[in-house]
């Protein structure tokens, strides 16, 4: 029997799926995967990978035509450089920024 996947690992695959769907143009099932992801982030406590939930709720959010999606990518942006600021080494922060879906989030419109 497997064991059941964490909680990150769920969040993760879910805001992935909802990325396909994006790509497919089916809407409604993004708009239903990412939502899933986020809930589950949040009632989790995510943060590794709440980048790209939120990218992935926000892109969703903007295929849908939703007046709210840049307000998603924000509030994802702004968790995104909190973190950022914990970190004290100035390297070792720039480098988290780079992560690819950290720095998609922060370069996307």
């Amino acid at each position: 029997m497997r064991p059941a996947p964490s909680a990150t690992a769920r969040a993760r695959a879910l805001a992935v799926l909802a990325l396909v769907h994006v790509a497919r143009g089916d809407v409604a099932s993004a708009l239903s995967a990412s939502a899933d992801a986020l809930d589950l982030a949040e009632r989790a406590g995510v943060e590794s990978g709440e980048s790209l939930v939120y990218s992935a709720r926000a892109s969703a959010l903007a295929a849908a035509g939703a007046p709210n999606a840049a307000t998603v990518r924000e509030l994802g942006r702004r968790r995104l450089l909190d973190r950022a600021a914990a970190i004290a080494d100035p390297s070792l922060r720039a480098s988290f920024l780079n992560v690819p879906e950290n720095a998609n989030l922060l370069a996307s419109p």
